[in-house]
């Protein structure tokens, strides 16, 4: 109602004008007078809490003087001295019982004469009770003088600082404690006296007139929390202790006084001071309210004269302001009308002075307006129009795309899977001679350089698509460079060239990382490197630059941190070098090797590759937060280089059968049976002629419909299914299976020559155990039977092993040895959990197969809490792995542990 009556009456806006300013001016000056006034308060306040605290200050240390000058006294009587040498020197039975007596008796006395002192304790040197005011069960119980008690010399009783604590019960409590000394100044035992702080609360209480709402009271610093020692309400305020601006301060050393909100919330005027010789924050505080409430009363006086005075000039200017705006009201409602979307509204010109050339400037403008408004509606629906032509064309271009990569990716992975599979079976005969093996092998690298070469393809998709995802996990750095140091000397040794390592002495064991894209990166820079060198030597160069800006807080060189996750603090900067002798490259083309499917010249000739693997290696080393970076010269060679920050972590030590597993040579128990399903005659011999050596009996369906009529026939203890065949595929193969009551045991592993995790989710989601992709590589088939199976290999003769797993899409990644199983048990302290809420919808993303989502929370979890950093590692490793039903297990332990109705 107000927005409206404003813009339909300018006589109103007149007089909002007049009134506005008039308020302002008002306010302005009540807020002068109460800044000054209250500035002017607070300096008088702070004034008088100072001097409040000094006084304070000076009646505590005569307190704490009086009561060492009580101990002492305590230490040196005679009466104390010579029954305690009676007690202390072997006497009589008799003697000592009627020495004990003469002891307490005198103790009492003087005691009673000094109330400051609640009890008294005193030990031989040897650290044992002979005496105990408060409580006899201690006498003859060892109990040495330390932490918490204040111990002192006669001589340097004027410089001690107390020291005070908390009991079990939360009492605040002050413990002297000095030596007693014999006749000759021998020290023979020593007197631990406890305190009564009740003095001290009485003198800090005292408000000393600083008015209603004063208080001062003392902090102190025990077991790392702010406590209450002596207050008007002492006690503690949460689990750290109470905070404030002027306990932050004090207890930071730091004294002052100014305004800030106290300990409970209040605002408050205070002084605070730390008091070294105390080891204790003094601080007096009075309520702003308090404090403030003259300056308050000055400003309200001040508001209701100018609001009076504002009243009678608003009269006064509506009077004025109702002559001007009778002429404006008919274009001011035209005006209205037009705002409100009536563009052919025009103002009635009935005058020829100012008002009547407003009215014909007003009627051109909405004309105007008009025209325009119908010119830029037509623009936006031919704009939007083809906008949406321009969205509709580039879903069909994504989808054709992703499409094509998939059928692109699973027709050349298919006939990869026999050529791969049959040399490394043709590897393994013993029947061929070295020029056939070597013939053989040829076959097997061209085979793995063409799946390298669909890897890098699909990889620059994903990059192109934003779907690259980083999953860093434990990583034994020391072992994962021999490794890849191992693999690329082959290649260097066909070229007559030597390839170098050079690790730093204080490289750490182990860090976070991505293993796998960091592999993909270095093997990348080294693969080049060897490429582009005919003579000469590669060297890896790994160095420890430092922490990230020197932090002094990192473990000490050879001692890895606890346990888990990084912790702040414990981060490493280290750099990778690949450094050629090679040909080195221009100038000119340096700027082009990050280009897709750019190579560098190898001589007057391209060298082999697609040109790719420069250009991923840079968006994964920008995903991971840095920059490759290159210099060169032609003809002496290039050096390439990494900086990453990396986390440390605690790893096992790295294994010495990592290198090369062996192919085993059996297993143990009753023989199993195994059917493999494929639609390819090819692919289910190569499966037979991986299995049946080991010791399975393998049956075999052309598809899933041949399939469901051999499961009655040849009972299989597991089914390899592929995921595409003709008639039933693999997937309606395994929703029979788990509809038959009979048959919804028998575990599924699909086998596919897709390389998207979306056909891994799609499997586990109806019902798999696990999933490993064509080329099947024989380390990830061997664990997940050794798996699903549950069986234990027998090893093989020494001599060539399978193969290592490649990088290849969601195959199942053996685990690591230098990486804790779960539950992997001896004395190794169990890892904390997340809440019950995180580990119910970790379970539900593990339900559906999401271990894409359980890495990224697992990364959230460590990132946020150091201490689930340990889970998060593990559920990281099974993830890695897409081992859903450990997962599952993994977080049904601590789902059986949670405490019911929590």
């Amino acid at each position: 109602m107000i927005k409206k009556l404003w813009k339909r009456s300018l006589l109103v806006q007149l007089v909002s004008y007049f009134s506005g300013l008039s308020l302002i001016t008002v306010c302005v000056v009540a807020f002068a007078a109460d800044h000054l006034a209250k500035g002017a308060l607070q300096k008088a306040i702070e004034g008088r809490l100072t001097v409040a605290t000094s006084l304070k200050e000076y009646e505590l240390a005569e307190w704490l003087a009086v009561a060492r000058k009580d101990v002492l006294l305590l230490s040196q009587l005679p009466a104390i001295r010579e029954p305690l040498a009676t007690l202390l020197t072997g006497a009589e039975a008799a003697d000592r019982g009627e020495a004990y007596e003469r002891l307490r008796a005198n103790i009492s006395g003087v005691v009673a004469l000094m109330p400051e002192i609640k009890s008294v304790l005193i030990t031989t040197n040897g650290g044992f009770v002979v005496f105990s005011s408060a409580d006899r069960a201690l006498e003859g119980r060892f109990r040495p003088i330390g932490y918490p008690s204040t111990f002192f010399l006669r001589e340097g009783a004027g410089s001690v600082v107390p020291n005070y604590y908390q009991t079990t019960s939360g009492d605040k409590a002050l413990t002297f404690a000095t030596p007693i000394l014999d006749h000759r100044g021998v020290r023979m035992a020593a007197v631990v006296v406890d305190l009564h702080l009740g003095g001290i609360d009485a003198l800090i209480r005292e408000k000393t007139g600083l008015g209603a709402t004063a208080e001062t009271y003392l902090v102190g610093r025990v077991s790392n929390r702010n406590v209450l020692m002596a207050s008007d309400s002492p006690g503690e305020v949460g689990g750290t202790g109470v905070h404030s601006h002027g306990i932050d301060a004090a207890i930071s050393r730091v004294s002052g006084q100014g305004t800030y909100v106290n300990h409970r919330g209040a605002p408050v005027i205070g002084s605070y001071r730390w008091l070294p010789e105390q080891n204790l924050a003094l601080l007096a505080e009075v309520s702003q309210a308090e404090a403030f409430a003259p300056a308050n009363r000055l400003s309200r006086s001040i508001l209701l004269i100018g609001l009076a005075s504002s009243a009678l000039l608003l009269l006064a200017v509506y009077l004025l302001s109702r002559r001007i705006t009778r002429p404006i009201l008919a274009i001011t409602d035209a005006a209205t009308e037009l705002a409100g979307g009536k563009l052919g509204r025009a103002a009635p010109v009935v005058t020829e002075d100012e008002i009547g050339k407003l009215a014909t400037a007003f009627n051109r403008m909405a004309a105007q307006l008009k025209q325009s408004f119908e010119e830029l509606e037509l623009r936006v629906e031919q704009r939007t129009v083809e906008l949406r032509e321009a969205k509709d064309a580039a879903i069909l271009a994504n989808k054709a795309k992703s499409e094509f990569l998939a059928n692109m990716s699973h027709e050349l992975r298919t006939p990869l899977n026999g050529i791969i599979g049959y040399s490394e079976l043709l590897q393994r005969s013993r029947s061929l001679g070295a020029e056939e093996r070597r013939f053989v092998d040829i076959v097997r690298q061209s085979g793995f350089h063409l799946l390298h070469l669909i890897n890098d393809v699909l990889d620059l998709a994903k990059i192109e698509a934003r779907r690259l995802e980083l999953c860093p996990a434990p990583l034994h750095l020391p072992s994962f460079l021999r490794e890849l140091v191992d693999v690329c000397r082959v290649r260097a040794e066909q070229k007559d060239i030597r390839l170098l390592h050079e690790l730093d002495a204080d490289l750490p064991a182990g860090v976070h990382a991505d293993e796998k894209r960091l592999r993909q990166v270095l093997m990348n820079l080294l693969s080049n490197a060897i490429k582009f060198t005919d003579a000469g030597a590669v060297t890896l160069r790994v160095t420890v630059l430092g922490a990230p800006g020197d932090d002094a807080s990192a473990p000490p060189r050879g001692q890895e941190p606890e346990a888990g996750a990084p912790g702040r603090g414990a981060r490493v900067r280290i750099r990778f070098e690949v450094a050629d002798t090679g040909v080195g490259i221009s100038p000119a083309h340096l700027q082009k090797i990050f280009l897709p499917f750019e190579q560098a010249e190898h001589g007057t000739q391209h060298a082999e590759g697609t040109g790719l693997g420069l250009s991923i290696s840079r968006r994964i080393v920008e995903a991971m937060g840095s920059a490759i970076r290159v210099k060169s010269e032609p003809g002496q060679g290039s050096t390439f280089w990494v900086d990453l920050e990396l986390p440390r972590a605690a790893v096992g030590a790295a294994s010495a059968g990592d290198a090369e597993p062996c192919v085993p040579a059996g297993y143990g128990g009753p023989r199993r049976t195994i059917l493999v399903v494929d639609d390819r005659p090819e692919n289910r011999l190569l499966l037979a002629s991986l299995l049946e050596p080991l010791g399975f009996t393998v049956a075999q369906a052309v598809d899933g419909e041949d399939a469901l009529a051999r499961v009655a026939e040849a009972r299989p203890d597991l089914i390899i299914a592929d995921m595409r065949m003709r008639n039933v595929d693999g997937l309606e193969l395994i929703r029979r299976l788990r509809e038959s009551p009979d048959r919804r045991g028998i575990p599924v592993l699909v086998s596919s020559a897709s390389a998207f995790e979306r056909d891994l989710r799609v499997s586990l989601e109806a019902g798999a155990v696990g999933f490993v992709s064509k080329p099947v590589q024989m380390s990830a088939l061997l664990k997940a039977l050794e798996e699903h199976l549950g069986i234990t290999w027998t090893p093989g003769p020494a001599g060539r092993g399978a193969p290592a797993q490649q990088a290849d899409g969601p195959a199942t990644a053996p685990a690591r040895a230098d990486r804790p199983a779960p539950g992997g048990g001896g004395a190794a302290p169990r890892p904390a959990a997340p809440p019950e809420e995180e580990l119910a919808a970790l379970e539900d993303l593990a339900g559906r197969g999401r271990v894409d989502a359980i890495r990224a929370r697992a990364s959230e979890l460590a990132r946020a809490d150091a201490r689930l950093a340990p889970f998060a590692d593990e559920l990281t490793r099974l993830a890695q792995g897409f081992q859903v039903r450990e997962i599952l297990t993994f977080l049904g332990s601590y789902r059986s542990e949670a405490p019911k109705g929590s």
